[in-house]
């Protein structure tokens, strides 16, 4: 019976690792054949980039023209009255180094926001021009689109224009969904606008000023405030109760049951709170030229070097099989799984790969090697379950000192703006990681299980 019992645990634990090998190395696929889980994030050096030079402009730049026209009407009046030459020095403008680094500033925030860490910006400070490198990736349409705003929010008098709360009112956004009603699985997307201490009083004072009055008579005046972003009217309403807790929602979209749908409307509420949350440009800006730069590796040299890092993988493996026979294949389901663990961590923490990725893959497949065969040499074929736990501790503690010196060195490579050496930095860590809760949950089970009689 414990027989049974010891053989049941064993595959059990293999099937489990068998399925989360297969979620990690293939994939999961919707209906549509459309893998659903979040891809891996390359860096410039192996996916090439895309430099978009943007072109400042002012705000009101129309405003501008005419001053600059009537100046020179005047100017050449002058010169027809007398000899004096009237100059541009004291036009009024916005282009300056001040608001071309507040544009930078916010430009860059937004990239941050967006989960975009491999990218690189520069500032032309004499024209205000802004040079921004991205990975040639599928974020990349959406960070211009998002790079492309200019961020404005207005609540305005929907009669008179009069602008009622701004930009400079807004504390902070944020996106979600929520059931529409409990008999239905549909679901909407909102936007969730709050507002800091000045904004939410205006908001309540708008919201008792801005309602539905009825007259003696019984009829009915609404007046309505207008709600734009990007200058483009969202929604033109009045309100049916006072705003008491200093925020708005919106809804993005429609009510949908439609996972997909559901999960655009979702990218399109996280870009406008990506917008909104970094304030409004100064500036206007432009896309003047777009240059890609390839790569200077291509995929066959991307591939040879998967190829190379598979290679180690298997041979250390098979090694650890024929040097310790049962124990080492159970190990061997220990290893596979602490892989497929940390591919998925790495996929859904953003971590970049680049060239020198490399390095940390190298170092991993050596820490498995040293604590695997550590671990398997104390283990004997008649050991007890708990002379099996007593060496998994004994091992573990005997190099705590190694696992803490590596762990130091990875956090202090994540917190460096290097992008080479924080794709190291974060690959060590979310391997240790791995390796660890692999060894306890799958190879400290499986070594145990077998010992059982």
């Amino acid at each position: 019976m414990k027989k049974s019992s010891k053989t049941l645990k064993i595959v059990l634990v293999v099937l489990i690792v068998i399925l989360l090998s297969i979620i990690s190395f293939v994939g999961i696929y919707d209906k549509k054949g459309n893998n659903v889980l979040q891809g891996y994030t390359l860096g410039r050096n192996i996916e090439g980039s895309m430099v978009i030079k943007y072109v400042a402009s002012s705000l009101n730049q129309e405003d501008d023209d005419e001053i600059v026209l009537e100046n020179e009407e005047e100017r050449e009046q002058s010169i027809e009255d007398s000899d004096e030459e009237i100059t541009n020095e004291n036009i009024d403008t916005d282009l300056t180094e001040e608001n071309f680094l507040k544009s930078k500033k916010i430009l860059q925030a937004r990239l941050d926001d967006l989960g975009i860490n491999d990218y690189e910006i520069r500032l032309d400070n004499e024209s205000g021009d802004i040079y921004i490198t991205l990975p040639d990736d599928s974020k990349k349409d959406s960070a211009m689109e998002v790079l492309g705003y200019a961020g404005s929010f207005e609540m305005k008098d929907a009669e008179t224009d009069e602008v009622l709360l701004s930009n400079e009112d807004i504390n902070s956004v944020k996106v979600g969904y929520g059931a529409t009603s409990n008999t239905s699985n549909a679901a909407s997307v909102y936007l969730t606008i709050n507002f800091n201490k000045e904004g939410a009083k205006k908001l309540l004072d708008i919201s008792n000023e801005y309602i539905q009055t009825t007259d003696e008579e019984g009829n009915t005046t609404e007046k309505n405030v207008s709600l734009t972003i990007e200058d483009d009217e969202i929604i033109k309403t009045y309100f049916s109760q006072p705003m008491t807790d200093g925020k708005i929602q919106l809804s993005i979209g429609s009510s949908t049951s439609d996972t997909s749908q559901l999960q655009e409307y979702l990218e399109q509420g996280s870009k406008v709170k990506v917008v909104l949350d970094n304030g409004k440009l100064p500036l206007s800006y432009t896309v003047d030229q777009e240059e890609y730069i390839k790569s200077d590796i291509n995929q066959n040299e991307i591939m040879i070097a998967v190829y190379i890092l598979i290679a180690l993988v298997v041979a250390d493996i098979v090694y650890i099989i024929i040097k310790y026979r049962k124990n080492g294949a159970l190990s061997g389901v220990s290893y596979i799984a602490s892989i497929a663990i940390f591919l998925l961590l790495i996929r859904y923490t953003n971590t970049i790969l680049v060239l020198e990725s490399i390095v940390a893959f190298l170092s991993l497949i050596i820490l498995n090697h040293y604590l695997y065969t550590k671990t398997l040499s104390k283990i004997e074929k008649n050991t007890k379950s708990e002379d099996v736990k007593n060496t998994f501790k004994e091992v573990y503690k005997s190099c705590i000192d190694l696992l803490i010196v590596l762990l130091i060195i990875s956090v202090v490579f994540v917190y460096t703006t290097l992008v080479s050496v924080n794709s190291i930095g974060m690959l060590l860590f979310w391997g240790i990681i791995s390796i660890i809760i692999s060894n306890f949950v799958f190879g400290r089970t499986l070594l145990v299980a077998n010992t059982q009689k």
